[in-house]
């Protein structure tokens, strides 16, 4: 699994300063509205399925370690199979959980549309990369909205896709 670095996580605490500051300079009241919706839902949505991945891995690897305390303390109670079994049968419930709920997978893909998101918005308000040569305002308007529109598009494609294999999986 690919490991983020630290200071990806610390980056996401900068989010929440940083992204509602850049999304004020937005012009356009209805635009930055509608940006601002879609790229906070980004933001909530990394943060989480971020936690849910760690809650997720940190039980699997305390659940079975579990196991083997209970093997040591219990060593001759008439429990320690019982905990044992009902151990095991939650930490096999909580496996199957985590590869349902693809936690790690989609906090990585809202952190990629969050990121896409936030590199337009700062193209756009400090005209550079493809805002540079635009002298009419207009003309780096609809260039902006057209370039967030795909990127919306592209997120909610990625995310149907994502369904439609949950659901085919359900089905297997």
């Amino acid at each position: 699994m690919e490991e983020l670095k630290r200071k990806d996580i610390i980056r996401y605490k900068e989010d929440e300063i940083f992204v509602p500051e850049l999304l004020s300079q937005i012009r356009d009241e209805g635009v930055r509205n509608r940006i601002s919706n879609e790229v906070c839902t980004y933001m909530a949505g990394a943060k989480k399925y971020k936690r849910r991945h760690y809650f997720f891995e940190i039980l699997m690897v305390v659940l079975p370690l579990m196991v083997s305390v209970i093997e040591i303390v219990l060593k001759d109670s008439e429990w320690k199979s019982l905990f044992i079994v009902v151990l095991s049968i939650v930490s096999a419930i909580f496996g199957r959980i985590i590869v349902y709920q693809k936690a790690f997978e989609s906090w990585k893909r809202y952190r990629k549309y969050l990121e896409m998101s936030k590199r337009e918005i700062f193209s756009y308000i400090y005209s550079f990369g493809k805002y540079k040569n635009i002298e009419i305002q207009k003309e780096a308007d609809d260039l902006f909205l057209e370039r967030m529109e795909q990127i919306f598009a592209e997120e909610n494609h990625a995310w149907n896709e994502l369904r439609e294999k949950e659901i085919e999986s359900k089905g297997k």
